[in-house]
């Protein structure tokens, strides 16, 4: 019985620390221009054994230059790798002509590392990403 109690222990601190964990847990990042004009990247971490999903995005901001008091044409963000590869970019006209996007935040599934969120524009211009995390393999889109 002695033996088991040490055994049952490493068992349980094993499962505490497995992937599964952070199976459906949902994460938000935010990336900013502040109202300093301050650039506040929205950095997230995929652990190992999970991927990032079902990804959406929130932009917001009153389409003004940081140096001057005047309009800007475009906002935008990117979400990026540790190693600079861009995963997915948007950018948003002020004239309502269609948005710029490269990528497909509705599939982009991304596998364990680190990575960041870049915004693009004037003052006070933010992005909210929301995505879901899961347990298993990278989702390759079809």
């Amino acid at each position: 019985m002695k033996r088991l109690v040490p055994c049952l222990a490493v068992a349980l601190l094993l499962v505490s620390i497995t992937p599964a964990v952070f199976a459906g847990e949902m994460r938000t990042v935010e990336a900013s221009l502040d109202a300093s004009c301050t650039t506040r990247n929205g950095a997230f971490t995929v652990p190992p054994g999970t991927t990032a999903v079902n990804f959406s995005a929130t932009m917001s901001s009153p389409w003004r230059a940081c140096s001057v008091d005047m309009p800007i044409d475009t906002i935008g963000f990117m979400i990026v790798d540790s190693n600079d590869k861009t995963y997915y970019t948007y950018m948003q006209y002020k004239d309502g002509a269609p948005p710029m996007i490269e990528g497909n935040l509705n599939t982009l599934s991304l596998g364990p590392g680190t990575y960041n969120a870049y915004v693009q524009g004037g003052l006070d211009t933010r992005v909210r990403l929301t995505f879901d995390v899961t347990a298993g393999k990278l989702l390759m889109p079809e």
